[in-house]
């Protein structure tokens, strides 16, 4: 088996990883994050995926890597050798094959609110702005604005001041868009059957007590410090 990834679009999933809550043991973040920053000193862009799938598949309980090799395989002839593309990343997190998982898993019975902890789970493409001290995300469609307040963007996604697109995916910001990859997510997610009347519901997602989940963004930022202790 040969595959490889952009390595962006690597950057991507594991920052989408630490964001939710999937079942991935400390162990395996540890050593998922000590091959990505061993791919990232070879200094290339597109970097063996086959190495990273061998952690990912020794966890106990599925992963979103284990997700996201399905998704690509399923569009190649040979499912053992082919490249992953950062669009096809971001595909896999903002399309309904991703909405469908986690629509699957949700508890109906303790989840506050249905709208924000599903458009949560799935890759939304966004602007930064300053609100006083705190950066927020907004995503804008149909005249209807969202506001993620309380987000978290990781260190090594390195900001560009004229970027203005990026990708939100459980109040991280996983990675920065380009006006192309801003253009994949809408019409992907457009594609979602309840997309349009889940959004309507939602004003503001603020990420200090979201749902059942309490503080979350003060979890997902001890998860990315416990991943780059070194």
């Amino acid at each position: 088996m040969k595959i490889q990834i952009d390595l962006s679009g690597l950057q991507t999933i594991l920052f989408a990883m630490l964001s939710c809550k999937c079942p991935v043991k400390h162990e395996t973040e540890n050593k998922l994050f000590n091959e990505y920053f061993s791919l990232k000193d070879q200094k290339k862009q597109l970097v063996d995926f086959t190495s990273i799938l061998e952690i990912a598949f020794s966890n106990p309980e599925r992963t979103p890597l284990h997700n996201l090799y399905e998704f690509c395989s399923y569009s190649k002839d040979d499912p053992l050798n082919f490249e992953i593309s950062h669009n096809d990343v971001i595909r896999s997190l903002c399309s309904t094959f991703h909405f469908n998982l986690q629509s699957r898993i949700i508890d109906y019975r303790i989840v506050l609110h249905t709208a924000s902890f599903l458009i949560s789970h799935i890759l939304i493409p966004v602007n930064l702005i300053k609100d006083r001290e705190d950066i927020v995300a907004i995503f804008t469609t149909d005249n209807h604005d969202i506001v993620f307040k309380n987000i978290f963007i990781p260190n090594d996604l390195n900001l560009q001041e004229n970027t203005i697109n990026y990708g939100i995916h459980m109040g991280t910001v996983v990675s920065s868009l380009t006006e192309i990859q801003v253009q994949i997510t809408n019409k992907h997610l457009r594609l979602i059957d309840q997309f349009h009347s889940l959004v309507k519901q939602i004003q503001i997602i603020d990420y200090s007590n979201f749902q059942y989940y309490g503080d979350y963004v003060s979890n997902v930022k001890e998860r990315f410090k416990r991943c780059y202790k070194k």
